[in-house]
């Protein structure tokens, strides 16, 4: 009877996780899909750095 208890606990458990795996590969699909392969983005390093003071010093960009 322990055995069968046992089995019924873990396939209850894993049931949610194999329902979900799908759903997980198709929106890691889509997202890599949407990813922009451009090559390197140039950065404004001051503005980023201005932004970084005003928000440690406490304040709203």
């Amino acid at each position: 009877m322990k055995k069968t208890t046992g089995a019924l606990v873990r396939l209850c458990a894993t049931g949610p996780l194999l329902l979900a795996l799908p759903i997980l590969g198709i929106g890691a699909g889509t997202a890599s899909a949407s990813c922009s392969t451009g090559g390197a983005q140039t950065v404004d390093t001051s503005a980023v750095a201005k932004q970084v003071k005003v928000i440690l010093d406490g304040g709203d960009i």
